[in-house]
């Protein structure tokens, strides 16, 4: 299985995702990672949903969507067709650090405070697949992960 992003722009509605998210569930898709937010437009909103599938699944699923009443334009495309980017929080125990320099391999990664000297927030902005990496590093390095919160893919 691929990772397949539907884009999706709509009328900024209530009730929209509701209606998306119902279609995803009643087709049994799995979905990886859906984000949704206004535009510059604040009468428009920007789907970006990534689904684990293969391209038929992925186009039937755009199908689907398309025949939304406030549905703009729909956009399939793969992973690597993409610039996309997620954001995550973590803490983990500061003394399960032995060496600081361990959170700082991974480029995207920035120390955002130390909280009461037990556990240290790290905010990581990268690819998905890069996140999935820093988090296995971690766990290999044994590095203790208290929390870790992911945003889902943002994709342009």
């Amino acid at each position: 299985m691929e990772k397949y992003v539907i884009l999706a722009v709509t009328e900024n509605h209530p009730g929209v995702l509701s209606r998306m998210t119902g279609l995803l569930r009643r087709k049994m898709f799995n979905i990886d990672s859906l984000t949704v937010g206004k535009t510059t437009n604040p009468r428009i909103s920007r789907f970006t949903i990534v689904i684990l599938g293969n391209e038929k699944q992925a186009r039937k699923i755009a199908r689907n969507i398309e025949n939304f009443i406030e549905v703009i334009e729909v956009h399939v495309m793969k992973m690597d067709e993409i610039v996309s980017r997620e954001i995550s929080l973590v803490r983990v125990k500061a003394d399960s650090v032995s060496d600081p320099e361990v959170l700082f391999v991974f480029p995207g990664v920035e120390v955002k405070e130390r909280l009461d000297g037990d556990e240290i927030e790290l905010e990581v902005i990268d690819r998905d697949d890069q996140t999935d990496n820093f988090m296995q590093y971690l766990l290999d390095h044994d590095v203790l992960v208290e929390k870790w919160v992911r945003s889902g893919v943002i994709a342009v």
